[in-house]
C-alpha cells in the first residue's frame, strides 16, 4: 500500500480513501448483478476499510487549514500550540495505522472480502450485457437523482447538499474510468457534475472541519480553546460565504436542468 510507502505525506491518505470509494462506487454499477445480502455485506466492509483511515485525513486536512490561516495572517506563531497538539494526534494515528494495516491479520481478511466479492457476482447475467448498458444505466440513474434532489430542495443546507455531493462523487469516479466506452453526453454531464461536487463540497468540508476539530476534545488550555475558537471562526465565515454563492441562482438553475 502507498500510504505504508510514505506514512508522513498527506496525500497518501487521501489517495487511499479515492481508491476505496472509486472501489465502491464501481461496486454500486453491478450491484444488481450480485447477491445483494452479500452486496451490503462487502460495501460495508470496504466502507470500514476506508474509515479506519478517515481521522488521519481530517487531521491532515485540519492541518492544511491552520497553516494557510496563520500564512494568510502572516504570523508565523499564529495557532502553534492547536497546530503542535494536531501533529501529536497525528503521529499516534499514523502509528496506529501502520501496526493495523501491516498486520497479516487484516490483509487475509481484506483478501477473503475479496473472494467474497468474485463468489457475489453473477457472470452469467454480466455476460448478457455490454459493459456500456450497465454502466450508462447506472449513470443514468444517477444523474437522475441529482437533478430530482436539486429540483426538490427548497433551502440550501448542509443536510440537504450532502447526499447530492456523494451521489455526484460516484457519477463522476466510474464515468472518469469508463470514459472511453460511453457516449459522447457523458463527457458534457461528467464536468457539470464534478463542478457540482466542487461547489456542494466546499460547504460539506467546512461544516465537517468545525464538527471534527470540536470531536478532537482539546480541552484544558486556554489559549488552546482560543485557538480552537480561531479555526472555527475562520471556517464558520467560509461556510457563510459558500451559502451565499450556492444560494444564488446562477449557479443551481445552471445544473437543475443538466
Amino acid at each position: 500500500m502507498h500510504f505504508l510507502n510514505d506514512p508522513d505525506d498527506p496525500e497518501t491518505a487521501h489517495q487511499v480513501r479515492v481508491s476505496v470509494r472509486t472501489f465502491r462506487a464501481i461496486l454500486s454499477v453491478i450491484k444488481k448483478f450480485m447477491d445483494e445480502k452479500q452486496y451490503r455485506k462487502i460495501q460495508d466492509e470496504f466502507r470500514n476499510a476506508g474509515g479506519e483511515i478517515s481521522y488521519l485525513r481530517e487531521l491532515d486536512v485540519i492541518l492544511e487549514i491552520c497553516y494557510e490561516i496563520r500564512n494568510k495572517a502572516k504570523d508565523p506563531g499564529m495557532l502553534e500550540l492547536l497546530i503542535q497538539k494536531l501533529k501529536v494526534e497525528r503521529e499516534h494515528e499514523k502509528n496506529r495505522l501502520i501496526l493495523k494495516l501491516a498486520s497479516p491479520k487484516d490483509m487475509r481478511k481484506l483478501n477473503k472480502t475479496f473472494q467474497h466479492l468474485m463468489n457475489a457476482i453473477h457472470f452469467r447475467k454480466l455476460e448478457k450485457r455490454t459493459v456500456d448498458s450497465v454502466i450508462m444505466a447506472c449513470l443514468n440513474k444517477w444523474y437522475a437523482e441529482i437533478t430530482r434532489r436539486l429540483d426538490k430542495m427548497d433551502a440550501i443546507s448542509f443536510r440537504e447538499i450532502h447526499p447530492i455531493r456523494l451521489i455526484s462523487k460516484k457519477y463522476r469516479y466510474v464515468a472518469e474510468i469508463f470514459g472511453e466506452v460511453l457516449t459522447k453526453d457523458v463527457s458534457a454531464k461528467r464536468i457539470a457534475v464534478k463542478e457540482l461536487q466542487t461547489k456542494l463540497g466546499e460547504l460539506c468540508d467546512v461544516v465537517r472541519n468545525q464538527e471534527a476539530l470540536l470531536e478532537f476534545s482539546f480541552t484544558g488550555n486556554e489559549q488552546l480553546q482560543k485557538e480552537v475558537h480561531q479555526f472555527i471562526l475562520h471556517e464558520k465565515q467560509l461556510e457563510e460565504q459558500f451559502l451565499r454563492e450556492l444560494g444564488a441562482d446562477n449557479f443551481f438553475c445552471g445544473h437543475r436542468t443538466g
